[in-house]
């Protein structure tokens, strides 16, 4: 491993971005997506070596139903089915031991992007930053979720230095074995399968 990629011997920083999905008063004023850089500091210097995006959904605070929030936009739209009209859909609810949706906290933290260079990969890196970001940005929500889609098969080299160090393209193979590896992954820090679907939650009450 590269000196300046060894975690061992640094710490991490995040320079981040916030915005409203949409103008006060709509369903994307409900949604608030943070994208943040990750950069690891050592004695050789700072290297960016990871990027976000999560989004923050408050529904208990909003007057519109969580479907119209989720059918903003097409990234939300995704997890349409952790919801049914009204609340946390009764397989969600199953998922977090609860009865009934009565005093359960409908607000989630959707981990839409998460990406780290080679180099830093099984290190522990990824694990502390993702904690550190449900802790930081999850703290009012009842779940955190996400979709384990290989990014490699969605976006491909973007062209900017970071895509480049991300070497989309040397993790060939088919979409099912990156699917397992993502939630072998994510099963690791907490998270499981909802029933019937591709999506994964982290019940926050529990952390």
């Amino acid at each position: 491993m590269d000196g300046s990629n060894d975690v061992s011997r640094g710490h991490f920083s995040i320079d981040l971005n916030a915005e409203l999905a949409g103008p006060l008063g709509s369903p994307g004023d409900c949604i608030t997506r943070y994208r943040g850089d990750v950069w690891l500091h050592t004695d050789d210097g700072a290297s960016q070596v990871g990027r976000f995006v999560v989004a923050e959904l408050d529904f208990d605070q909003s007057e519109y139903w969580p479907q119209e929030v989720l059918d903003y936009q097409p990234d939300t739209r995704l997890y349409r089915d952790l919801y049914d009209a009204t609340n946390l859909h009764p397989k969600v609810l199953k998922l977090l031991g609860e009865a009934s949706h009565a005093h359960v906290s409908k607000n989630t933290l959707l981990i839409e992007r998460f990406e780290f260079v080679p180099e830093v990969r099984g290190t522990g890196l990824s694990k502390k930053v993702l904690n550190h970001l449900i802790e930081r940005f999850g703290r009012y929500c009842r779940i955190a979720a996400l979709l384990p889609y290989p990014l490699q098969f969605s976006i491909g080299d973007t062209g900017d230095e970071f895509s480049k160090r991300m070497r989309y393209d040397d993790f060939a193979g088919d979409v099912e074995s990156g699917e397992r590896k993502l939630r072998k992954f994510y099963k690791s820090v907490g998270f499981v399968r909802v029933p019937g679907t591709d999506l994964m939650i982290r019940d926050l009450a529990q952390d």
